[in-house]
C-alpha cells in the first residue's frame, strides 16, 4: 500500500473502541481520518497452519466484501443501515482496487464521542487486503467540501 499525508493534517491518537479497530489516524481542520487495514494474505507466515488459514479465507474475503462493509456500518451506527454506493471502474482505478464502495453514516457507538458524521470508503484488492478509510466530522458540509483533499491518501500497489 501507498500512503501520502494530506496537506494540513497531523498524526493523531488512536482511540480504543469496540465498534471498529483502526491502526492509524490523522487530524485536520475539518475533522479526523482513520485507517484500518485488513490483510488477506501475508508475505511471510509464522507457520504452515497460519498460511493455510489465510488461503482458506481467500474466496470468502474476495466475494463478501460488500457484506463486511455493511457490518462495519452497522457497528458504527448501532445497528442502523445506511446505503452503500459501489464505485465504478474509474473510481476503483483511483485506488488501484478490485472493489471499492462508500457510505456516510451517523455515528452512534464508541467509535467517536467527538464526531457525529462518518464517511467510509472501503477499498479491496483481490487476494491482498481490504482497507477502510473513515472521514469523521461534526459538520457534514465541511466533511463533503474537504473530503477530496484527503481521498487520495491511500492506494494499493
Amino acid at each position: 500500500m501507498y500512503f501520502t499525508m494530506p496537506n494540513g493534517f497531523v498524526e493523531s491518537e488512536i482511540i480504543p473502541n469496540e465498534a471498529m479497530e483502526y491502526e492509524y489516524a490523522i487530524e485536520g481542520a475539518y475533522g479526523e481520518v482513520r485507517f484500518a487495514i485488513r490483510p488477506i494474505t501475508l508475505k511471510e507466515y509464522a507457520s504452515e497452519e497460519e498460511e493455510a488459514g489465510y488461503l482458506e479465507r481467500l474466496e470468502m474475503e474476495n466475494s463478501q466484501i460488500k457484506w463486511f462493509l455493511m457490518m462495519t456500518i452497522l457497528n458504527l451506527s448501532n445497528g442502523i443501515d445506511f446505503p452503500i454506493k459501489e464505485y465504478n471502474n474509474i473510481q476503483k482505478d483511483l485506488f488501484n482496487a478490485s472493489w471499492a464502495g462508500a457510505a456516510t453514516v451517523l455515528i452512534d457507538s464508541d467509535f467517536s464521542n467527538k464526531y457525529k458524521y462518518c464517511h467510509i470508503i472501503c477499498i479491496h484488492k483481490k487476494d491482498k487486503a481490504t482497507s477502510y478509510i473513515f472521514y469523521l466530522s461534526e459538520n457534514m458540509e465541511l466533511l463533503k467540501k474537504n473530503l477530496r483533499k484527503s481521498v487520495n491518501a491511500i492506494s494499493y500497489f
